[in-house]
C-alpha cells in the first residue's frame, strides 16, 4: 500500500492514529508471526506463503531503517 492509497483509504479511520509507519510496521509483524506459526493456514499453501515472503524481502530494500529492520526480523527463523 503506498502512502497516498493509504491517505486516501483512512483519513477517517482510527488507524490515522497508528500512522502510515506503523501500519506497515505492524504487518510485517504479524507477517513474521504467521511464517513462523506452525498452526497457519498459509502455510498448507505454499504460493501464498512464497508470496508473504517475497513481500518481506522486498521491505529489506525499504528506504526506512525501521521498516528494513523489522522485515529482516520478520525473515530470521525462529525470532
Amino acid at each position: 500500500m503506498s502512502r497516498a492509497e493509504y491517505d486516501e483509504g483512512f483519513r477517517a479511520s482510527a488507524l490515522r492514529h497508528t500512522g502510515y509507519r506503523g501500519l506497515r510496521l505492524g504487518a510485517i509483524t504479524a507477517a513474521g508471526n504467521v511464517l513462523r506459526d506452525a498452526a497457519s493456514k498459509i502455510l498448507e499453501n505454499p504460493a501464498a506463503a512464497a508470496e508473504l515472503e517475497a513481500a518481506l524481502r522486498a521491505a529489506l530494500n525499504d528506504p526506512d531503517e525501521m521498516i528494513r529492520e523489522r522485515a529482516a526480523w520478520a525473515l530470521r527463523p525462529g525470532a
